[in-house]
């Protein structure tokens, strides 16, 4: 059998935000994509106010679908930083993935958290500017205005989840693997990640500004699938 591999969302995702990866990894993974309240199926449910919250509501849809077999996680920006709360709850109960898979973060830290408190403090139209500066979002919805009118309060309201977010954790024992695209603000702090984990640590920097990981999908594949360590696997 395949192994699991959850796939946590980036801001303003949903459990569709990492489609363009299937081909790629479906092949050799049990893909189980996860969704925060306030979006997609589960739209009706208020937005959650702080990382432990969605920490928390991950766990448990982990644990939902968790069988014996090793599994992975992996998220991008958001998705990081809540895989990483995610991984320390689950090394708590005993549960602990093989590998956390992280990209477009620099991990927990001063810097990171200024840049949220800039983007938070943003008035609609700085917002919006800063969202097609990371290329996050295609042209056409941001010049979409109903299309933004529904996508900007869960932007909004996942960028306020950094809010209040510590700038250090304890580390885990489970091996990180960072992807960074050489074009982010924060790609010379990717180190930062070395000191959340006591196990193995690598990281990879590709092409691209934030939003790499759908220019360079390949090598973003084959990067997890290096890092998943298939042969450990089967």
């Amino acid at each position: 059998m395949k192994p699991p591999l959850f796939l946590l969302h980036f801001s303003g995702g949903n459990k569709y935000s990492y489609q363009f990866l299937k081909e790629h990894l479906e092949p050799h993974f049990e893909l189980h994509p996860l969704e925060l309240p306030g979006r997609g199926a589960r739209i009706a449910e208020p937005f959650l106010t702080d990382l432990n919250q969605a920490a928390d509501d991950l766990v448990e849809q982990i644990l939902q679908d968790l069988d014996r077999r090793p599994f992975y996680l992996y998220g991008h920006s958001l998705g990081a930083t809540t895989g990483l709360l995610a991984t320390q709850r689950l090394e708590a109960r005993g549960r602990p993935p093989r590998h956390l898979i992280v990209s477009g973060n620099p991990g927990p830290c001063p810097e990171a958290k200024e840049r949220h408190r800039y983007y938070n403090g943003l008035s609609e139209a700085g917002f919006i500017e800063a969202l097609r500066e990371m290329g996050g979002l295609p042209d056409e919805l941001l010049a979409n205005r109903e299309l933004l009118d529904f996508i900007l309060p869960i932007l909004r309201a996942d960028f306020r989840l950094f809010t209040d977010a510590p700038t250090t954790y304890p580390p885990i024992q489970t091996p990180i693997d960072v992807i960074m695209g050489d074009r982010e603000q924060l790609v010379g702090m990717i180190d930062n990640w070395r000191h959340l984990t006591t196990g193995t640590f690598r990281s990879t920097v590709l092409e691209g500004h934030h939003f790499f990981i759908y220019e360079r999908v390949a090598e973003l594949s084959a990067a997890i699938l290096t890092t998943l360590s298939l042969r450990e696997v089967y």
